[in-house]
């Protein structure tokens, strides 16, 4: 009797029977029967407990023969020796003693359908597995064999398709790519730059989200332990077209310089920036979202806003109105004037730019636009008072006082002749003056009093000249005891009073 070397087996030979019995030692009891030569009496097994050797005393010719028997299969190698780790692939285990095979594993992983096709060769199907190198187990009735070697191997992935093929050069775009072997993936890069974010969905799915780039094509690669798929899908990242949603304010002066704040989409990289149909005078992008813009001067007009990339051209919706603005009006230079001729002002203000008109009390006046911010106009002599100088331009009108002063008045009174004997040709006649210092013109049709003390001469109305006569040759006593006389204007509406004193002179 023997034992194999795992304690599992006991060979026992049947002398009468010419057999070796296999009995299990876990049960004790007998597993099958070998047939062995004649009368056989003893039995001894190989370390490995592959083979016994059985000595027959009555066979041969002189007697004594020894039958060898397989008692474990044997594995000697695998084909393919490699394959994935997936599972799948077809191999045929080779050795000996597969006859009534009744279990074959990789590794303990039972080999998927496999099929003995003779007692030196089983083919079946590899069950997925971890990455490695195993050896295969052949168990018969007998026990069982180790051996060969199988290297499970990642598998390289693979890409059929990706979902969209383009997007925006801004990112953000969700890309489905289809493939194979994805399942441990490592790194994903779309038309060469490295997605934002990536996920498995399963070993034929990844889910990525493109990371902003330039404009360009390229192919789509996935990387796992099992190597780099490259292509062939490609993607192209597009520059976006930009979109407007909103600007504001809708209005502004055509002077310009109105700050309008535009936002949208694709706004990165704009080029240019136009407002009712005029280059924005300056602008600036603040994120792809919003870009502010200044209005440049320009005519009364409505339009929309456009926004141009390298995307293309977005158009607002609702248009943006250039108003003419309303005029200020600050300052007048001089603030007042002779009423008796005519005063250049300088009117300041704001919004002058386009003046229609310059008004006192209503009535034009001629004008001269110097700037935005300056006018200058020439007012007509007027009635002494304050009157409303007013400026009108598209955009409205504005006013400011102006203050119309009496002219200045000078009177001037002869010499009084006091000669009586002989008489002299001009005593007792008095004559004043009356002119205007504001214009230098004489002033007819005013009156002139004439006195001396408290003594009323006479009142004279001057002529054309200006002068007012006064015949005076009875008072020509009082004239010389008061030591001459008074001429006095009382004024008027657009001049002043003036006064004046006749001296007497005495020949």
């Amino acid at each position: 009797m023997a034992v194999s070397p795992d304690g599992t087996r006991a060979y026992v030979v049947n002398f009468g029977a010419d057999s070796l019995s296999v009995i299990d030692t876990g049960s004790n009891t007998p597993i099958t029967s070998l047939a062995v030569g004649h009368h056989p009496s003893r039995v001894a097994l190989t370390p490995d407990g592959n083979f016994a050797y059985v000595t027959n005393n009555n066979d041969g010719n002189p007697p004594g023969t020894v039958s060898v028997l397989q008692i474990r299969p044997i594995v000697t190698s695998i084909s393919p020796s490699s394959g994935s780790t997936l599972g799948g692939d077809s191999i045929t285990i080779i050795g000996s003693g597969f006859t009534s095979a009744t279990a074959v594993t990789l590794n303990s992983t039972p080999v998927v359908g496999f099929t003995v096709v003779d007692d030196n060769h089983i083919t079946g199907i590899t069950p997925p597995h971890a990455a490695g190198t195993v050896a295969a187990t052949v168990t018969t009735p007998l026990g069982s064999g180790t051996g060969g070697s199988f290297t499970y191997v990642v598998p390289p992935p693979t890409i059929s398709s990706i979902v969209p093929v383009s997007g925006t050069t801004s990112g953000g775009t969700l890309v489905t790519i289809t493939g194979t072997n994805f399942t441990g993936a490592t790194a994903v890069s779309i038309a060469g730059t490295p997605v934002t974010s990536f996920q498995v969905v399963d070993d034929s799915h990844i889910s990525a989200i493109t990371a902003p780039r330039g404009p360009g094509t390229g192919p789509v690669s996935v990387t796992t332990s099992g190597g780099t798929a490259t292509g062939p899908a490609t993607y192209t990242y597009l520059t976006p077209v930009p979109t407007i949603t909103n600007f504001t304010p809708t209005s502004g002066s055509t002077v310009g310089g109105t700050q309008v704040t535009i936002t949208g989409t694709g706004f990165t990289g704009a080029i240019a920036v136009s407002i009712a149909g005029v280059p924005a005078t300056t602008f600036q992008v603040l994120n792809d979202t919003t870009i502010v813009a200044t209005t440049a001067p320009s005519a009364p007009s409505s339009g929309p806003v456009s926004v141009t990339t390298p995307g293309g051209t977005a158009t607002s919706a609702g248009n943006y109105t250039y108003v003419t603005p309303a005029p200020t009006v600050t300052g007048i230079f001089p603030t007042s004037g002779p009423s008796g001729k005519s005063t250049q002002v300088a009117i300041s203000g704001t919004a002058l730019t386009g003046a229609t008109s310059v008004t006192v009390n209503g009535n034009p006046v001629p004008f001269t636009v110097v700037s935005d911010n300056e006018i200058i106009a020439t007012l007509p002599p007027h009635a002494a008072g304050t009157v409303t100088v007013t400026v009108t331009t598209p955009g409205g009108s504005a006013s400011i006082p102006f203050i119309y002063t009496r002219d200045r008045a000078q009177l001037t009174a002869s010499p009084a002749l006091a000669q009586l004997f002989p008489p002299h040709p001009y005593a007792g006649i008095l004559t004043a003056t009356l002119t205007d210092l504001d214009t230098g013109q004489p002033i007819p049709g005013q009156p002139i009093t004439f006195t001396t003390g408290s003594t009323l001469l006479c009142t004279s109305t001057t002529d054309a000249s200006g002068v007012a006569t006064c015949s005076a040759l009875i008072a020509l006593p009082l004239i010389i005891l008061n030591g001459g006389y008074t001429a006095t204007y009382p004024g008027s509406p657009t001049v002043q009073s003036a006064t004046a004193h006749g001296a007497l002179i005495t020949p």
